[in-house]
């Protein structure tokens, strides 16, 4: 009989090698329930901030597009692709972590500035469509591209090292599991 559990009964020895059993397994249910909502939280980000990129150009187009030819239809993608760029800026900005929050909110990049100044051009453009703001679109549409491929990468650097965090308290979590199996293994 082991040491450890030499007062205790074989009933009192196994409850609480169970138990132990019971939390390593606990842990791990939490660890990998916080793994897969952090790859959701990330992967949702990343693919907004890319989106906001590809939108950001398809807007300085459709802008252009609708001085050359004044097509109803270039005006109605527009219109779409602002509200669709300032729902995803609005859940992006609501959903940053401390890190990427300084980043946003901070210069010298200050995205969120930025895109609300970008979204007001094209505010300004729907109600008054004109060459110069055309031209004022393009070249802000430029400037955030390099911004946002940034923040792209800020969160696909937060994403790996929450990865990284998590693999280090699985393997916390394993080795516990097999040391507590193992001692239940020479117990009985």
């Amino acid at each position: 009989r082991c040491v450890m559990f030499a007062n205790f009964s074989i009933r009192q020895s196994y409850t609480i090698i169970f138990l132990l059993l019971v939390f390593w397994a606990s842990i791990a249910y939490y660890t990998m329930n916080t793994l897969i909502e952090s790859q959701s939280y990330y992967a949702k980000l990343i693919n907004l901030s890319g989106k906001q990129r590809m939108l950001s150009q398809k807007s300085a187009f459709f802008v252009h597009r609708y001085l050359f030819n004044q097509e109803k239809e270039n005006f109605t993608y527009l219109e779409e692709i602002l509200k669709e760029l300032k729902s995803n800026h609005e859940y992006i900005t609501q959903n940053l972590s401390p890190q990427a929050q300084h980043f946003y909110f901070e210069e010298p990049s200050n995205i969120n500035g930025k895109m609300n100044d970008y979204t007001n051009l094209i505010e300004k453009f729907l109600n008054y469509p004109i060459e110069n703001t055309a031209n004022d679109i393009y070249k802000q549409s430029q400037n955030i591209l390099t911004d946002l491929d940034k923040a792209v990468s800020v969160f696909q650097k937060e994403s790996e090292e929450k990865t990284q965090e998590l693999q280090k308290r699985e393997l916390y979590i394993f080795i516990g599991t097999i040391l507590t199996i193992l001692f239940e293994a020479h117990f009985f």
